[in-house]
């Protein structure tokens, strides 16, 4: 079942399954948040922007293997992983805003998907809630990071 929106429970869920099994792999999350979206809406109107979500979801499921991918909002999404954290983590999460990067033309306009992502491991004691928030806490840095600049995807911050 892939894009389900996202919600607390389903975090506090792998976290749950973590603080009841320490051997079971450590999870994270990786926020990804489209650029310049509405812009793209606007040129292609909704049916376009929705092809735009549909290539998205589509190519991140194909990264994503086994990891789940959810609808956050609306140019939102979020996968969470298990067993990555450091420089895995922040590799893989960069490999997810790659794969979204692309030219889609769409109702005759030709609109270029970028994204911006964060990433964040879980530490003992956190919540779903704080795991969320230090996940979009990288992403509005990485998006900071990259207002004006290249297109492509920068570091990934944890």
């Amino acid at each position: 079942r892939q894009n389900d929106y996202l919600e607390i429970g389903d975090l506090d869920d792998a976290l749950k399954r973590r603080q009841t099994d320490p051997s079971s792999p450590v999870p994270a999350l990786i926020v990804l948040d489209l650029d310049n979206f509405r812009r793209a809406n606007s040129l292609a109107g909704h049916r376009g922007g929705d092809e735009v979500l549909k290539g998205v979801s589509s190519r991140l499921s194909t990264v994503a293997g086994s990891s789940r991918v959810y609808r956050v909002d609306g140019d939102e999404f979020a996968l969470i992983v298990h067993g990555l954290s450091g420089r895995a983590l922040t590799t893989f999460a960069a490999r997810c805003a790659e794969a979204i990067q692309h030219d889609e033309l769409i109702a005759g306009s030709l609109i270029h998907v970028s994204g911006s992502v964060g990433c964040a491991a879980w530490t003992a004691g956190q919540t779903g809630n704080e795991l969320m928030e230090l996940a979009e806490e990288a992403l509005r840095r990485d998006k900071a990071d990259r207002r004006g600049s290249d297109p492509s995807p920068s570091s990934v911050l944890l």
